[in-house]
């Protein structure tokens, strides 16, 4: 399987119900996936360059704070050249946090066997406009004729 990079930009905000994900291709700036989660329990996975826009049901909605619990320990391992606390869940996920600080440090997708490296970390950082918590208006007056998210999956090669 060939991987394409992306430098991926997350704004998680468990107050306002909103997970925002920016996936910007290393080869193609333009052509940014914004990944749009909501409480709601749909997400919109659209390209702003193109207005192509899939809003799919998700049944979890926003992760809380929380989604950690009754996940299994796996012990510290070196992740990144730093000691991680392990955790796997529900055959979904195997989560890398900073033993010391907690802070984030990778994911790892089971199903998209995709990994995530946190290159810098921000608590509390805001979206810079709350605008982009609310799906575009182009999201909700057509679908696109291929699923955003296929055709990001596409072009990012994470299969």
């Amino acid at each position: 399987a060939s991987v394409s990079l992306a430098t991926t930009v997350t704004f998680y905000d468990a107050d306002r119900g909103a997970n925002l994900i920016q996936i910007t291709p290393d080869a193609n700036a333009s052509d940014v996936v914004w990944d749009l989660e909501l409480d709601s329990r749909l997400s919109y996975y659209f390209t702003p360059s193109t207005g192509q826009c899939k809003e799919i049901a998700m049944p979890v909605g926003v992760l809380r704070p929380t989604w950690l619990s009754n996940a299994t320990f796996l012990g510290r391992k070196r992740v990144n050249g730093r000691d991680c606390l392990a955790y796997t869940k529900a055959d979904f996920i195997d989560y890398y946090a900073d033993a010391t600080t907690c802070e984030p440090v990778s994911w790892y997708f089971h199903t998209m066997r995709a990994r995530f490296d946190s290159v810098f970390w921000a608590p509390g950082l805001a979206v810079p406009n709350a605008s982009w918590l609310a799906p575009p208006r182009y999201c909700r007056e057509e679908a696109s004729p291929e699923p955003v998210a296929a055709a990001s999956k596409k072009k990012l090669k994470l299969e």
